[in-house]
């Protein structure tokens, strides 16, 4: 990537990690969890200061980020089911990194069902051997085979405007986990899975793979 485009992935980044991460320190502060929250809002003003925060999230911050996306759906009026547990993390330095990941492609995830009659998104864990895989899925519109490597380019969108940042910015936080980002979507079933694939904490990192 040229230098302006890394600067325009890294400003789309922050500005919507920051927005996350401020929601989160809230929802943590109305459940009575004040240390959470106020961790959440220290790891924040880390970014708008370009500091290093001593403190990532909280070890738990992924789980409530789809806690949080979960409660956005149900406002929305669209259907989110969740098949996960604690344990799918295994590694507690991953959560930050995750709960970013999360957070962008459950936004996504969220925006493509809402086109749908009947908007359906769901979250679940696969396991298979020496990786684990978080999977998001929905019924929204379906990528066309020929754009599914487009998709992940910095600036590319199929709906225009000032957007196409998110798959670029997620592809790179699983890459910092030694992972990668696998998409599939069937026009058939008109269903979409973007899956964040893992290596379990007692596998060598795996290359990253298209998908």
């Amino acid at each position: 990537l040229d230098q302006q485009t890394k600067e325009l992935v890294e400003l789309h980044g922050q500005r919507h990690d920051l927005l996350n991460e401020l929601t989160l320190a809230l929802m943590y502060m109305q459940s009575g969890d004040m240390e959470k929250g106020e961790q959440c809002l220290r790891y924040a003003a880390s970014h708008v200061s370009n500091t290093v925060s001593e403190q990532g999230l909280p070890e738990d911050a992924w789980m409530a980020m789809v806690n949080l996306k979960q409660k956005e759906a149900v406002a929305r009026g669209i259907t989110f089911h969740v098949h996960l547990s604690y344990a799918t993390l295994e590694d507690p330095a991953e959560s930050h990194l995750l709960a970013r990941l999360l957070g962008n492609l459950l936004d996504n995830a969220l925006e493509a069902a809402a086109d749908s009659s009947k908007p359906f998104v769901a979250v679940a864990c696969r396991h298979g051997e020496g990786y684990r895989k978080l999977v998001i899925g929905n019924n929204g519109a379906t990528i066309s085979p020929e754009l599914i490597q487009q998709v992940r380019q910095p600036g590319f969108s199929t709906k225009g405007g000032n957007r196409g940042y998110g798959l670029a910015i997620c592809q790179s936080l699983a890459y910092q986990m030694g992972g990668y980002l696998e998409i599939k979507s069937n026009p058939r079933t008109e269903w979409t899975e973007v899956s964040i694939v893992m290596p379990n904490p007692d596998k060598a990192t795996f290359a990253p793979k298209e998908g």
